[in-house]
């Protein structure tokens, strides 16, 4: 896998913390540390996540034999499918939202889950762990990067809320484009 996939990868995996951070960035009463923190966890968790689900890829595939590329681009097409169809649920606005300690765990999990999945499929087809370590820490950077963004987006968009919307989608539809070129490349 290049670079420039691991980079799309990590890019599309990182819009549900880009939505969630813009989404908090939007509401009042969060703190300019609580931001930080928050996309720290984001970055962490796609990290740890993608790098756990990587590992496992490695050494099934030592088990195995061999990971076909069709099931891991079809397992990606999916985590992609999935985030497209959440992007048409409607969520609550938030409003006046003061995170406490465990929250910065719980959200830092819930927007990496598909990362666990990526890491899986995609980073452990590749056999290499240094492979997976590296572009999990992409993955990771990524995701922190995107999320100081969405944050500072939000603090200037505060009355424009269907932005979160469009990174689902955004995000679903890079995914299901990079489990297709995996599937028939």
């Amino acid at each position: 896998m290049s670079f420039l996939s691991v980079l799309i990868i990590a890019i599309a995996l990182s819009l549900d913390a880009f939505g969630v951070a813009l989404s908090l960035g939007i509401a009042k009463g969060i703190n300019n540390s609580q931001k930080v923190l928050m996309s720290v966890s984001f970055g962490f968790f796609q990290y740890l996540m993608s790098f756990i689900g990587g590992i496992f890829g490695v050494y099934i595939l030592s088990f195995l034999g061999g990971f076909p590329k069709i099931l891991g681009g079809a397992v990606i097409s999916v985590v992609g499918l999935v985030m497209f169809i959440e992007g048409f649920k409607e969520e609550q606005p938030t409003e006046n939202i003061v995170i406490k300690a465990k929250m910065f765990i719980i959200l830092g999990v819930s927007v990496s889950i598909d990362a666990l999945v990526v890491g899986l499929s995609a980073l452990g087809s590749s056999g290499d762990n240094k492979f997976v370590f590296l572009a999990s820490l992409i993955i990771g950077m990524v995701s922190f990067i995107n999320s100081i963004i969405a944050f500072i987006i939000g603090r200037f968009l505060r009355e424009i809320k269907v932005i979160e919307k469009y990174a689902e989608f955004i995000g679903g539809i890079i995914l299901m484009l990079m489990g297709i070129k995996m599937m028939f490349m």
